[in-house]
């Protein structure tokens, strides 16, 4: 029995590997109305079907003995259907002029360049080049580029010397510290291997990174979706700080770029700014992942809070966004480690494709200035897949309809919408250059009968990848339609007055301002608080220490002043700074402080320096002490939650410890998430800051759980959740809260999940008191 697995083993493998496939990124630069030669690996006599991007097919036959075929299409998007395979085909006209910088692309090529070489590089670069895009955000590793003091690893400068002969420019951002920036006793140990702490050594290292590499950079951007991590904004502003100063320094002509901040909330992205982010930089960066009818309230929240500062209308980046396509529940153990499709299904395609375009519509006109999708290259993220190449590196109608956007809008400005749209559209919105208008339409699921526009000047009407269909019904069109006018002929239909076109003015009026960095780059010592949240410390603290770099080549004066909240006092300082800090000198002072008779349930600490040499310092502790405490009544009954786990669950009541037991047992080691169905309007979590509970749960070995959470669920039959981590449990009751972050209190929440993972095949723990806690009013 196992030899005949093997063997059926072997053949699937065979098989996998033997599905036609053309080299990297070769099916994306096809010419419209000429032939084309396509030269197929393991494609010799495959039977194929030639289908339009709607799915219909338009011819069939197969490929000759050399697994060649040769094309002659128009432009638009294309799908070579062979048994169990599909390969992708985009045909257009090549890109002619300079690129327009507000299209971008993220590749992060340099990741697949150190396995596959510089042909990688060279084909990616060939493909946004003749796309007509000029920008790609491509991850550098700072603990791989220089992984020992001083030291550049060998080669890792490859893709920015391919680019050089290029209109393309790179996005470069720099994440994850080496470890050697780290003190030995803090390495590792408690997940700070994230940020730099000695900031002194900086200068050495950006003198290593960064001036061979400007040339070819478009850009600098620090650190990524800072808000995504356990740091108060603190942490990453004093990073910011010293990099920007610096930059100024090694004389860095490209702009300093913030991290790209996911979920553009405006009490997470204040945090940032109210402490002086934007004085700091160039560009404000966002990844929105979001609906393309949520695009312009998130610049607009980004506005609202950029108002407050120097810079209300400094340019804005999108430096992520997308959407990602399922990657099914299918196994694939042969191709590359990778489970799930390697190539999104039509509808999902489309839908992602639809869903690219629209977003980059609606960014062009908010004033966005340059919009980066996620991303080029395959990536498996969970159960989704990102690509706007397939595994094998084939195009997708993602792909196709991105291509011809840039195509179709490079150089034009949004100018408004059709006051009137053509029927069944959804939207119009109109860009244009001189007398040369494209209207950018969108029609919704549903719409079925014809797409009429007789009414408007039409010169010429095509759907989302370039295409012309053969009839005039919504099903032939897709949901998006491009249609070619002259601007003056369609003045009369255009309303200029719109939300998007008030966001363009705020960007179009900003007068470019020098970055105000600080030659001393103030740090709080973060590393001695375990339990942080985005935008809190949750302590209340008895001791705050600081230390201060000098980055300047002179000696400057620093002094400092640390400002409490009403109710707190200063008990002791260690030791004034002494009047000058040297150059290249790092000190270190701390203050003792009483918090007691504070009233604030949150507690805002400044530490400012009278001189103006040294950067400030903005802290928010969250004291839990004073926050209301509510009971979850139902969640202490049994009967009251639902099984949710990999293995077979069984729910208890424990009435002698007042508590719910959960017991299960894995066929393999697994997971168990207990869930519970708030009683709404009752139970709503909408203001709730944090939720506590005592836990204990069964050993039944010496090792660890790998992850213990709280999972909130934002929908009530699906599985759309957002999760925090909690410390692991112990045999013994334990007290655990989770600070709920705004980004879940913004989102209804319908159910809530407790529980753990395991290492063994068998798991009990017991779950009592859980309370909801909210800021007294």
């Amino acid at each position: 029995m196992k030899i005949h697995c093997l063997i059926l083993a072997m053949l699937l493998t065979v098989c996998l590997h033997a599905a036609p496939h053309l080299p990297f990124g070769e099916g994306a630069m096809l010419e419209a109305d000429r032939e084309n030669l396509l030269r197929f690996v393991d494609g010799a006599g495959a039977a194929y079907r030639l289908c339009d991007i709607m799915g219909r097919q338009l011819s069939s036959g197969a490929l000759n003995g050399a697994g060649e075929l040769t094309l002659k299409l128009p432009q638009g998007f294309y799908e070579l259907e062979f048994p169990g395979h599909r390969v992708g085909l985009y045909v257009s006209p090549a890109w002619q002029g300079a690129p327009d910088p507000f299209w971008g692309m993220q590749t992060d090529v340099s990741r697949r360049e150190r396995k596959e070489g510089m042909a990688v590089i060279e084909q990616v670069l060939n493909l946004l080049e003749r796309t007509g895009i000029g920008t790609m955000r491509d991850y550098r590793s700072w603990k791989d580029d220089e992984p020992q003091p001083g030291k550049l690893r060998p080669g890792s400068d490859s893709t920015f010397q391919q680019v050089a002969s290029t209109p393309v420019r790179i996005l470069h951002y720099l994440a994850d510290a080496p470890s050697w920036q780290l003190r030995p006793e803090n390495q590792q140990a408690k997940g700070e291997a994230i940020y730099p702490r000695h900031l002194l050594s900086l200068e050495r290292s950006l003198r290593l990174l960064l001036p061979h590499r400007a040339p070819g950079m478009v850009g600098w951007q620090i650190e990524n979706e800072t808000t995504n991590r356990p740091y108060p904004p603190d942490v990453t502003l004093s990073e910011i700080n010293a990099c920007s100063f610096l930059a100024d320094k090694i004389d860095l002509k490209q702009p300093i770029v913030t991290p790209g901040f996911a979920r553009p909330l405006a009490d997470e992205l204040g945090g940032y700014t109210e402490a002086g982010l934007a004085e700091l930089c160039d560009v404000f960066a966002l990844h929105v992942y979001l609906p393309p009818e949520k695009m312009c309230d998130s610049v607009a929240t980004a506005r609202q809070v950029l108002a407050k500062t120097s810079k209300p209308g400094m340019p804005l980046w999108i430096t992520e966004t997308g959407y990602a396509w399922s990657a099914g529940n299918v196994k694939n153990p042969t191709f590359r480690g990778v489970d799930g499709r390697k190539r999104a299904l039509p509808a999902d395609d489309m839908e992602s494709a639809v869903s690219l375009v629209r977003s980059a519509w609606i960014a062009r006109a908010c004033g966005v200035a340059k919009f980066i999708p996620f991303r080029l290259i395959f990536c498996q993220e969970y159960s989704v897949n990102f690509g706007l190449l397939d595994l094998d590196g084939s195009p997708q109608r993602n792909f196709a309809a991105y291509a011809f956007a840039v195509q179709c809008l490079s150089g034009k400005r949004y100018i408004g919408e059709l006051a009137a749209p053509p029927r069944n559209w959804e939207s119009a919105m109109v860009f244009a250059n001189g007398d040369s208008a494209v209207i950018a339409g969108y029609v919704p699921s549903g719409k079925t009968g014809p797409l009429d526009w007789k009414n408007l000047p039409v010169k010429e009407a095509v759907r989302i990848d370039g295409s012309i269909p053969g009839s005039g019904s919504a099903a032939e069109w897709g949901k998006i339609v491009y249609l070619f006018c002259s601007t003056a002929e369609i003045e009369q239909w255009i309303h200029h007055d719109t939300p998007e076109g008030n966001l363009l003015k705020i960007a179009e009026n900003y007068r470019e301002q020098p970055r105000t960095p600080f030659p001393v780059t103030t740090q709080f010592s973060y590393w001695q608080y375990d339990w942080k949240t985005n935008l809190y410390y949750v302590d209340t603290p008895e001791k705050l220490e600081f230390h201060w770099s000098n980055l300047a080549d002179r000696a400057l004066p620093v002094e400092p002043e640390l400002l409490l909240p009403e109710g707190g006092r200063i008990v002791s300082v260690a030791e004034p700074l002494p009047d000058l800090i040297p150059a290249g000198t790092k000190l270190s002072r701390s203050w003792t402080v009483d918090l007691t008779q504070c009233r604030d349930t949150i507690r805002r600490i400044v530490l400012r320096d009278r001189r103006g040499n040294a950067s400030p310092v903005t802290l928010r502790f969250l004291d839990t002490t004073s926050l209301t405490r509510e009971p979850l009544v139902g969640a202490g009954e049994a009967k009251n939650w639902r099984v949710n786990a990999g293995g077979k669950m069984t729910i208890r009541s424990v009435p002698v410890e007042g508590a719910v037991g959960f017991h299960t047992r894995f066929s393999s080691p697994g997971w168990a998430y207990p869930e519970y169905f708030l009683n709404l309007p009752e139970e709503s979590l909408q203001d709730v800051i944090a939720i506590s509970f005592e836990i204990r749960a069964k050993k039944f070995s010496d090792r660890r759980y790998p992850y213990s959470k709280v999972l909130f669920v934002h929908d009530r039959s699906k599985n759309d959740f957002s999760q925090v981590n909690y410390p692991p449990p112990t045999p013994e009751w334990s007290s655990r809260m989770v600070i709920v972050p705004e980004s879940v209190r913004m989102r209804p929440i319908y159910r809530l999940r407790i529980g753990l993972g395991t290492a063994e095949n068998e798991m009990d723990f017991q779950l009592r008191n859980i309370r909801l806690h909210r800021i007294p009013r």
